[in-house]
């Protein structure tokens, strides 16, 4: 498996997760050259994001376009 962020090589690692006084561990990816980690958690959230609208975007400069 290759890093999204530099191609480097991924290694699986177990990560913590402390949550109240459960400890929970799951696997996840890190990178030897970047140290980039990935993990379930992390991808869903990186496809869930949605980049804005442009017609919905605010005026870069709001003030600058009633002169």
């Amino acid at each position: 498996m290759n890093c999204q962020r530099c191609e480097g090589l991924m290694v699986p690692v177990q990560l913590d997760d402390m949550e109240g006084t459960v400890m929970a561990a799951y696997l996840g990816w890190r990178c030897l050259q970047c140290g980039n980690i990935q993990d379930p958690g992390i991808d869903a959230n990186r496809h869930g994001h949605t980049h804005p609208l442009r017609s919905r975007a605010r005026p870069r400069y709001p003030h600058a376009a009633k002169r």
